[in-house]
């Protein structure tokens, strides 16, 4: 019983698949096609009548630029969604890459390293850049 079930639904599987690409045909099987469209060239009388129209640029709109997120930046936005995540903020700078929020710790700029700032009233905590 259970192989009749599953011929019976490969078969409407494959009718259905086979009648997706049959758009196009009409109802004798045969394939009409498209009439290509032709761009229409300019007559030599429009192009004297108008001025010649300046060249378009080919370099793209200018985009404003984004300011780029320093280390510190980066880690105090994950200390933040650590503590969405956990409800507390994270003990130690390494838990971060423990819990797998990071894959590494980024340096610090020489002759520095990163210190994490716990407020344990408001239960919030904050990463800074303190002299080694």
């Amino acid at each position: 019983m259970k192989s009749i079930t599953l011929l019976l639904s490969v078969i409407v599987c494959a009718s259905l698949l086979s009648a997706c690409g049959k758009k196009g045909e009409e109802s004798t099987g045969a394939v009409t096609a498209r009439p290509e469209k032709k761009a229409k060239k300019p007559k030599a009388e429009d192009s004297a009548a108008a001025p010649a129209a300046p060249a378009a640029e080919t370099s793209a709109p200018a985009q404003p630029e984004r300011p780029v997120m320093t280390h510190l930046e980066a880690l105090n936005l994950v200390v933040d969604q650590f503590g969405g995540y956990y409800g507390r903020p994270p003990y130690k700078l390494e838990e971060l890459v423990e819990k797998r929020l990071l894959p590494r710790l980024p340096e610090p700029t020489p002759g520095k390293r990163f210190d994490l700032i716990t407020d344990k009233k408001t239960r919030s905590a904050h990463v800074v850049e303190v002299p080694n």
